[in-house]
């Protein structure tokens, strides 16, 4: 289930930019947007959760489970920044989302074609 770059890339597209969810600044204390937050929440569960299924999880709890990993990665992220310039926020925080969600539920994992990519109703979101 890993979250591609085509995620990431759908998320700014449709937030306007990594400072939606991430607000930094020369000086300023970074912090979390829970409107953007939600925003990036609503996108992986944008096609009901069905994904989740490919975890052997109930869809209906797509928000809450993917807010507990979304939350405090982002909060993760603001926390420490990676010092990589290379590496940008949101893909850091994407990256912690994925390993996060992997250790906790990746033994649950189906293995049927159908669930070869369980999330790829966001694949086409860069386009």
């Amino acid at each position: 289930m890993r979250i591609s770059f085509a995620l990431v890339v759908g998320c700014l597209l449709r937030l306007g930019g990594v400072d939606a969810v991430v607000a930094q600044g020369p000086g300023a204390q970074a912090s979390a947007d829970p409107a953007s937050i939600q925003k990036v929440v609503d996108e992986i569960c944008s096609d009901g959760g069905a994904w989740l299924q490919c975890y052997s999880l109930d869809p209906a709890k797509c928000r809450t489970i993917t807010t507990g990993f979304v939350d405090p990665c982002v909060r993760r992220v603001i926390a420490k920044p990676s010092q990589d310039p290379n590496l940008h926020p949101l893909g850091q925080m994407l990256g912690c989302f994925n390993q996060e969600f992997m250790s906790k539920y990746g033994a649950g994992e189906v293995k049927t074609p159908e669930c070869a990519n369980p999330m790829k109703h966001l694949m086409g979101s860069a386009k």
